[in-house]
């Protein structure tokens, strides 16, 4: 559930070319915004999103940072261009989570994993979250229980005409989170993530989604969008059946392409297992004309996007391998790309989300050594070769 891997996002390439020379770090921005976390503390920026108007948006695992002067835990905060914190937006947390703004009062602090922006200027964040409040736990003032998701306002106020009770666990196993969002045109979210539904209110029933939904702008439950897990290849009478997705990705058709896994019987050991690198009809029934071709190797896959050319290109793992990922790219019918080859001296990678930049670039993380959590931030250019100018 919870990554400690450096996120690089195209959102970050923007924010650190804001002031500075392209490819190098802005010196004024890293003086005022690199001070507001604490370094050398558990977990790490999350998502990065970058506005319209230069205002950068930062969602954070478990960091706590310091806010005019005051101690806080940071799951989501706004700066300025120049990296001042804006102190019109209002959507951060006391010390223990359990105060004004997102929180969570199990064990552990309120996490934003992902963030979205709609067309109106509204602001999704989800994550590992119980909801939203104002105030205090004394007195909470405006107070929005809404599990893994909440939308604000433009100034961080809560968006109080988003209404969900949010996501239920799985039926065994526990995860209950959403690991990313993807906004449609018509600002409809996809939520993908580890979780067995969502509530449309707190009082009623759960509508049991697969680790993805799609939300409707008031917060319910779209119920044209529905995955069966049947055709993935889950067995017909599966018990406890789970899913975990950690990213999808939308292609001009308005399809969406998937990376995860679905699960069943018991937590542990689970009877069977299917990894799913797939693409979905708007519906949510999968799109049976994709047939990527894909190594035996590959165990499991991390992260996919759709380039503006329709190609896709996704991350996978090979097993339990210290030493090489795989990324590639396919053709839409899934047929791999040839002019796409990742440079296999990049080792382990990781994205978390994967996203391309204008000119078909991509930032990546690398793990320093297989016994190391410490990452380097790499770019890829359009034919998987190490950047050597970042």
């Amino acid at each position: 559930m919870k990554s400690h891997l450096l996120a690089p996002t195209l959102s970050l390439a923007c924010l650190l070319s804001l002031h500075a020379a392209p490819d190098t770090v802005d010196p004024v921005f890293a003086a005022s915004a690199g001070n507001i976390f604490a370094a050398n503390h558990y977990g790490g920026i999350a998502s990065v999103l970058v506005q319209p108007d230069g205002k950068i948006l930062f969602g954070s695992n478990e960091m706590p940072g310091v806010v005019n002067g005051n101690p806080l835990q940071l799951p989501l905060i706004r700066v300025n261009p120049d990296g001042s914190v804006d102190n019109t937006f209002y959507a951060d947390n006391e010390q223990n989570g359990s105060d004004g703004g997102i929180y969570f009062d199990g064990q552990g602090w309120p996490e934003v994993h992902a963030l979205g922006l709609l067309s109106d200027g509204k602001i999704v964040a989800a994550g590992v979250m119980q909801g939203v409040r104002t105030g205090t736990v004394a007195s909470p003032g405006t107070f929005l229980r809404s599990n893994s998701i909440v939308r604000f306002n433009g100034n961080g106020t809560i968006d109080t005409t988003f209404q969900t009770a949010g996501t239920t666990a799985w039926p065994t196993g526990g995860l209950n989170y959403i690991e990313d969002v993807t906004i449609q045109p018509d600002d409809k979210i996809i939520a993908v993530g580890g979780f067995g539904g969502f509530r449309n209110t707190s009082g009623s029933p759960t509508i049991f989604r697969h680790g993805i939904a799609r939300l409707n702008l008031d917060g319910s439950v779209d119920t044209s969008f529905q995955i069966n897990p049947a055709d993935f290849g889950v067995p017909a009478g599966a018990s406890q059946v789970r899913a975990q997705f950690r990213q999808a990705a939308l292609d001009s058709a308005g399809r969406i392409v998937v990376a995860g896994y679905f699960e069943w019987g018991p937590a542990y050991p689970v009877t069977g297992s299917i990894e799913v690198f797939a693409r979905l009809n708007p519906d949510g029934s999968r799109d049976t004309s994709f047939t990527p071709t894909i190594p035996g190797s590959v165990t499991a896959f991390e992260n996919v996007v759709v380039e503006p050319s329709g190609n896709i290109v996704v991350i996978g793992l090979f097993g339990q391998s210290t030493t090489t990922s795989w990324m590639a790219r396919l053709f839409p019918n899934g047929a791999p790309d040839p002019s796409f080859v990742l440079d296999p001296s990049l080792g382990v990678i990781r994205s978390r989300p994967l996203q391309v930049d204008a000119e078909g670039r991509y930032l990546l993380a690398t793990r320093n050594s297989p016994a190391s959590y410490q990452d380097k931030l790499v770019r890829v250019l359009s034919d998987g070769s190490l950047d050597p100018t970042f």
